[in-house]
């Protein structure tokens, strides 16, 4: 016994052992490091999980997952062996009996130990820091690779392709960015400034022959479990549809994302460059900075949606006489399936009517469906009804659309037919409903009794609301009552929205990037880039307190909400450098094209000027209003746009 002990203490204390161990954590961490090589591996790794899927049989983990488990096992493994030698060596500390030199030999193998063990915890880190960075997705490493964490995974690495929400082409998306506690079976949403092609969306898209439902072109959009990119949604695996404006795509998963045990965070991106998503006239979409594609990410709860969705609030509020300039509005408790709540409506079209909604005038002589436009906004959230019968221009020159004069007016919110599974409505046709619902496919419960019935006659769950309308235009214009963050306020919170507050009701489809944007500038930002800067903005509807309304409240004012990436903190500035010149500046724009329900548009504001201040041809001649100061220029050129030294 004593014999075999003596040849165990020469094993775990040989140099040739601590040589191996050395050269083991060289050659790991050298793998680690050496990873982009074999990033080639990824589409092999694509190609056996679609085979795996046809199969029938579970994906297999990519392969850099496999790489970062061996390696951590490897490194787990030394960890242990110098763990032994530190607790042997204690016990023989501990049972010296006096003996100068086990002392000594003790104490130098538990100090050595104790090294090695720090040796492993920082190349366990170096590893999954590494891992983490050029893992497929990203940010799937024990340690993320950011400065701040803000949102979820990934600090600045998620904020990479994040520019062209915003900036570039995309207006918005749901779920949004870093969005928690999404349920598993929602739809995922993408409203872009302009039509775009189907086929980038939709797999082997013929408008004459392709088979219903459409499916998902899993080349150009990639769904998958950011910690897995290899896992990504097959073409059979989801469904797609667009809004009859071309410019919103809507993405179905087949089965629910996620799982019912613990939260998932899911990651989808756009393809960029020339072979990448293209518009309706086939012009790539992402070019110039932004030319890599958009990415984002949200995390998936393990919940089913099963709430059907209601009506918050309608304009107009109640059932008086308005001037029939006024906009009919209806915000919802939640995101809407665009397509089943936006359409157009044309008596002189025989099919294809949009018919979720109506909007009928009575001018005496029957009640006859408006012709116009029913435009979806706000995060999905709030449907506005434009006529196309023209009947003048506001003060900015743009043109008003009226409903008939000295009518009665009645709109209906028609709820869906409920399918075998209610609150879940019944298709209609591929992936389409008869009645509005909510991202989930449940149908609306118009008398918001919880419960989604379904339309008349077996159910009661069509909302409907009536008002007359006179022959007259209201031409009162929108105007600013509270701005927050206050003008040149410093030190804000890095990801505090700016609110800006209007005295009347605003119109939902006229809150988006063109109209309402925030301009960054600084040393700090250039060096980040173009392609992380984000933005969106929201519409809340006030009561008379000023709060957000509730069901059953009268909306009297509105407040615009402007979300974006988190600001930076300013540089330090130089020696003799002007303070200002170091500083992350950040200014929201909110231009005259915003417009209240009765079409009257927000003035002054912006003008449409050329770079020498003079206004375009046809256009406003009105003065910026720079931090408060009339200026009929740039603003970055105004006395007012930066604090006197």
């Amino acid at each position: 016994m004593e014999e075999l002990a003596k040849r165990i203490r020469k094993f775990l204390f040989d140099k040739r052992l601590i040589t191996s161990v050395i050269i083991l954590f060289v050659v790991l961490s050298g793998l680690s490091l050496a990873w982009p090589s074999f990033a080639q591996f990824e589409s092999g790794q694509e190609n056996i999980n679609a085979v795996a899927a046809s199969a029938g049989v579970g994906e297999s983990p990519d392969l850099i997952t496999i790489i970062g488990r061996i390696i951590n096992i490897a490194l787990g493994f030394v960890g242990v062996i110098l763990l032994i030698i530190m607790l042997y060596s204690g016990f023989e500390y501990m049972t010296a009996g006096g003996d100068a030199t086990k002392v000594q030999n003790a104490t130098t193998r538990i100090r050595n130990a104790i090294i090695g063990l720090i040796i492993i915890f920082l190349s366990f880190a170096i590893v999954n820091f590494v891992l983490g960075i050029f893992a497929p997705g990203g940010g799937g490493g024990f340690f993320q690779p950011s400065g701040f964490g803000f949102g979820g995974p990934g600090g600045f690495g998620q904020w990479g392709n994040s520019g062209s929400l915003g900036e570039g082409v995309i207006e918005y998306h749901f779920p949004e960015r870093d969005q928690k506690g999404v349920p598993r079976n929602t739809a995922i949403s993408i409203t872009f400034k302009e039509p775009i092609d189907p086929a980038s969306f939709i797999t082997n898209w013929d408008p004459a022959a392709s088979p219903l439902p459409y499916q998902l072109n899993s080349d150009l959009i990639k769904i998958h479990p950011q910690d897995n990119a290899s896992q990504n949604l097959l073409p059979d695996q989801a469904r797609v549809s667009l809004s009859p404006d071309g410019r919103s795509v809507i993405i179905k998963p087949n089965e629910p994302l996620g799982n019912s045990n613990s939260n998932t965070w899911y990651e989808v991106a756009l393809e960029g460059g020339a072979d990448g998503i293209k518009n309706a006239s086939g012009t790539a979409l992402f070019v110039g900075s932004f030319d890599s594609g958009y990415t984002w990410s949200f995390e998936v709860s393990t919940e089913i949606d099963n709430t059907p969705p209601k009506v918050i609030s309608h304009i107009p509020y109640s059932a008086g006489t308005y001037a029939r300039n006024i906009v009919v509005q209806i915000n919802f408790s939640e995101p809407i399936l665009p397509m089943s709540a936006s359409g157009f409506y044309d008596p002189n079209v025989t099919s294809g009517n949009f018919q979720n909604i109506t909007v009928s005038s009575d001018q005496g002589n029957g009640s006859q469906l408006v012709a116009g436009e029913y435009r979806i906004s706000n995060g999905y959230r709030t449907v506005e009804f434009i006529t196309t019968d023209e009947c003048g221009t506001n003060s900015c020159l743009i043109t008003m659309y009226c409903l008939p004069a000295n009518g009665a007016t009645d709109v209906t919110v028609k709820s869906a037919t409920l399918s075998a599974t209610p609150p879940l409505a019944a298709e209609v046709g591929a992936f389409g409903f008869d009645g509005v619902v909510d991202m989930a496919g449940n149908s609306l419960d118009g008398n918001g009794n919880g419960i989604a019935e379904g339309p008349p006659p077996g159910g009661n769950d069509d909302k409907i609301f009536a008002f007359a309308t006179n022959d007259e235009i209201f031409l009162d214009p929108p105007v600013i009552t509270a701005i927050t963050p206050s003008v040149l306020e410093g030190n804000i919170a890095v990801d505090l929205p700016a609110d800006v507050t209007f005295d009347s009701i605003l119109l939902g489809h006229t809150i988006n990037s063109g109209n309402v944007s925030i301009t960054r500038a600084g040393p700090a930002e250039v060096a980040l880039g173009e392609n992380t800067w984000y933005y969106y903005s929201s519409l809340n509807q006030l009561n008379a307190n000023g709060d957000p309304i509730t069901a059953g409240e009268e909306p009297v004012s509105s407040r615009i909400s402007i979300k974006h990436r988190p600001f930076l903190p300013s540089d330090v500035p130089a020696l003799n450098q002007d303070p200002w010149e170091a500083m992350s500046i950040y200014a929201p724009v909110i231009t005259h094209r915003i417009m209240n329900i009765y079409q009257n548009c927000f003035n002054p504001a912006a003008s449409d000027l050329d770079k020498n201040g003079i206004p375009f041809s046809g256009g406003p001649n009105n003065p910026n209003l720079c931090n408060e100061t009339p200026w009929n220029n740039n603003c970055e050129t105004s006395p007012a746009w930066k604090p006197a030294p």
